[in-house]
């Protein structure tokens, strides 16, 4: 998988029932072809202030993508470190269900938040280095 290209993660169970985050590559790969993938999430307010622990590092418009439908975020706290080997297998049993690819600017976007992100943990900061 290149930037910029996305996929829906495995479900993940909650009170509302089962959700799948859209999952955005925003690097190239490594020497080991790990790749670091974020999670897009619906922005909430509360009096016109983000929720406590949401971070606001990249924002992103409704429409942007064909399946964000809201104002929305790059939750960098859950950002993970993924094999290339795994999303092709996971893609292939149908764990993971791919998306359309996002537009290069909004990649650079998150990029740009992953290095002003007080969320993002410390040991992905290593991709830095295959941004743009």
């Amino acid at each position: 998988m290149a930037k910029g290209q996305t996929f829906l993660n495995e479900p993940d169970e909650t009170s509302r029932g089962e959700i799948r985050h859209l999952n955005v590559v925003i690097t190239d790969p490594d020497s080991e072809n790990e790749v670091l993938v974020v999670p897009v999430c619906t922005y909430k307010e509360m009096n016109g202030r983000p929720f406590p622990g949401m971070d606001t590092s990249c924002l992103l418009p409704a429409g942007c993508h064909p399946f964000v439908k809201f104002k929305s975020y790059i939750n960098y706290g859950k950002a993970k470190s993924m094999n290339l080997i795994a999303i092709f297998n996971g893609l292939q049993k149908g764990l993971l269900i791919r998306q359309q690819d996002f537009a290069a600017q909004y990649v650079q976007d998150m990029q740009r938040g992953a290095e002003e992100s007080l969320y993002i943990p410390g040991k992905f900061k290593r991709f830095f280095d295959y941004f743009l």
